[in-house]
Formats: C-alpha cells, sequence, structure tokens
C-alpha cells in the first residue's frame, strides 16, 4: 500500500493540494527535492499563444495519455483515470508544468476547467485501500507576480 504524500510535505512552501501554482525561478529546485523524495516527474510546456487545445495535448503527451484525451476536457478527464496503468512503475507521480500562464493569459475559464479536473483526478486516483492507489499531484509554473508559491 502507498502512504499519502503531497509536495508540500517535501517542499512546505507549496499551498493546495491536486494542483499547486509555483515561481517559474523555483523549477530546478521543485524538481530536485520531488526526486529526491521518491517522486517520478512528467514535464509539460505550453509557450504562448497556444490554444486549449494544445495545452491539454501537452498535458497529455507528458503523461502517456492516448491522442484522444486532447480532444476535449471530457475526453482528457476519462484520459486521466488511466495514469495508474500508464505509470505502473511509481506510486508518486507530479506533473511539472512550465508555461501554464500563457494559459491563464489566453483562456482563463479553460484554466479554471482543467485545474479543477487535475485536482479531482487527484482525490480520484488516491484509494489508500487499493494496491494501485496513486499520488498524483499538478505543479504549475507562472511568473511570481502572478501570485505564486515560492520560498
Amino acid at each position: 500500500m502507498t502512504e499519502w504524500s503531497s509536495p508540500a510535505l517535501v517542499l512546505p512552501w507549496l499551498r493546495g493540494q491536486g494542483l499547486h501554482v509555483a515561481a517559474s525561478a523555483t523549477l530546478d529546485a521543485v524538481r530536485d527535492a520531488l526526486f529526491a523524495s521518491g517522486y517520478l516527474i512528467a514535464h509539460a510546456h505550453t509557450g504562448p499563444g497556444r490554444s486549449r487545445q494544445d495545452a491539454y495535448r501537452s498535458l497529455a503527451a507528458a503523461l502517456r495519455l492516448r491522442q484522444s484525451a486532447a480532444d476535449n476536457l471530457d475526453a482528457f478527464a476519462d484520459a486521466l483515470r488511466e495514469l495508474p496503468d500508464l505509470w505502473p512503475e511509481t506510486r508518486r507521480l507530479v506533473l511539472l508544468w512550465t508555461g501554464a500562464d500563457s494559459l491563464v493569459r489566453t483562456d482563463l475559464l479553460a484554466w479554471t476547467m482543467l485545474g479543477k479536473v487535475l485536482v479531482e483526478t487527484s482525490d480520484y486516483l488516491w484509494l489508500p485501500d487499493d494496491e494501485r492507489g496513486l499520488v498524483f499531484d499538478t505543479i504549475a509554473f507562472v511568473p511570481t507576480d502572478y501570485g505564486a508559491d515560492h520560498p
């Protein structure tokens, strides 16, 4: 059985659960600390001027989701439930998402809905009595002036 964990236990300055928003300048420190704590790391990047489908596509590719996950948010949400099967070698997975501020700037509704799906997935996947339980968190990196967490 996997014990519950959170990136905030490793990096106490992170707030939230399931989805954290961190300053871009902390990426290396976050990655190194989580890797040293036994997290497997997936990395996605979304750049400026990209659509919500581009964001879904980047996150889906980083998480090894099927291609149809980029079609819409419902398909993305459904595919996220397969993470334990797609990452059988780990019980702690963190998605590091750089360039997340581009979606905040261009499509705040998409950012909000995607964040909700990521948090719900984190809650859904953690089944403490299930051998397949997966600790899954996302850390979205944005500029410090976006109200990001930092040490």
